[in-house]
């Protein structure tokens, strides 16, 4: 990895991955000239455009999924290691790379954050959050989708670059241990058993967590001897407000 950071073939994989895919963008939006556009796009099947598409232009595409599919395996660990780079810029290549992935299938890629839904103060219920890419897209629309998220990944790939002129700080690797334990959240507040109050909100905040299959604990849940907070830190469970699903 380092070797490919340090001579910089991950900017240019990708760019001629980019390179590639405009031309696979061109020659669809010509193969596609008689297809109805989508003025009234949400009617069409999820492969209105695919399913025009000439079987040759089909498997190009699909290499070329395969091909960026296999680079983001390459780019994730180097983001998630490069200290100019955030968790937010770990998720807009995740989110980047399935966008650009459904933009090469004519696809449109949707993904939406959890919701609560209540009615003047009243709960009524939560909107977990998801994704998608059930809705089709023109070959000129995907072809921009796909341009505007290699604008933002190569941005986040001058970073990783970057990040290697720090020296050893850019070449520290963080992925061992974990930074956090899929799924699970640690609830911080009162605890005070003889307040049966404190158990009911705890009890209440477990249930939503359940919600999304999230294991929620509470520091008195955690088995330990000695230092309590030297438990909590070992099991590396991340706090309500910070959970990573």
């Amino acid at each position: 990895m380092s070797d490919q950071l340090e001579h910089g073939t991950l900017s240019v994989s990708f760019d001629q991955l980019a390179i590639d895919s405009e031309s696979y963008f061109e020659k669809a939006e010509a193969a596609l000239t008689n297809v109805q556009r989508e003025e009234n796009w949400q009617r069409f099947e999820r492969d209105h455009f695919w399913a025009g598409l000439p079987p040759n232009l089909r498997e190009e595409a699909i290499s070329l999924a395969e091909r960026l599919i296999s680079l983001a395996g390459v780019i994730a660990p180097a983001v998630r290691n490069a200290p100019l780079a955030s968790e937010a810029d770990q998720r807009d290549l995740v989110t980047g790379t399935k966008a650009m992935r459904a933009a090469l299938l004519l696809r449109r890629f949707n993904s939406w954050t959890t919701e609560v839904l209540h009615d003047e103060g009243t709960v009524l219920g939560v909107q977990p959050a998801g994704q998608s890419d059930n809705q089709t897209c023109s070959p000129e629309t995907a072809r921009r989708t796909f341009a505007d998220w290699k604008e933002t990944i190569s941005a986040i790939l001058d970073l990783v670059s970057a990040s290697r002129s720090l020296g050893p700080v850019g070449e520290l690797d963080v992925t061992a241990p974990a930074r956090y334990r899929p799924n699970t959240a640690f609830i911080m507040m009162s605890m005070d058993k003889s307040k049966h109050e404190l158990i009911d909100v705890a009890d209440a905040v477990k249930q939503v967590f359940e919600l999304f299959d999230i294991r929620a604990v509470r520091a008195d849940d955690i088995e330990h001897e000695g230092k309590m907070w030297g438990q909590v830190l070992q099991s590396r469970i991340l706090p309500s407000w910070a959970f990573q699903r």
